[in-house]
């Protein structure tokens, strides 16, 4: 399926560098890496989060799919809608670019994060 591929190329930058504004294919910021890995299928999305939610349909936090992008919000962090987002891959993990913990391309629980479960805002399906 599409949403296994998008996940499996996502995998492989596992490891890249985190650098604010930057979207590949070396270093990323969390737009900048969601942006990068769907376009390789065609799906052109803007860079920022906040517009990134614009696209894509919108999906229930009970209802997540591999391959649905997932949103964050934290006011310490910025006023915009979303200030981080990440890709869901299944079974409460995600793949985003993150500053978290050592940064980078990294994979994350969701639910079982109390970070961002906690800053959970929304995800869209781009199918």
């Amino acid at each position: 399926s599409t949403a296994a591929k998008i996940i499996a190329t996502a995998k492989q930058y596992m490891g890249c560098t985190y650098v604010y504004g930057t979207s590949g294919p070396n270093t990323f910021d969390c737009s900048g890496f969601t942006m990068y890995i769907y376009g390789q299928f065609g799906i052109r999305l803007p860079h920022g989060a906040t517009d990134q939610m614009r696209y894509g349909a919108a999906v229930d936090r009970s209802q997540l799919q591999p391959g649905d992008l997932i949103f964050f919000h934290d006011d310490y962090y910025s006023s915009s809608t979303a200030s981080h987002c990440g890709i869901y891959v299944g079974n409460d993990q995600f793949v985003h670019a993150s500053t978290y913990g050592s940064g980078g391309v990294l994979l994350t629980a969701l639910n079982g994060n109390p970070y961002y479960s906690a800053h959970y805002i929304a995800a869209r399906r781009m199918g």
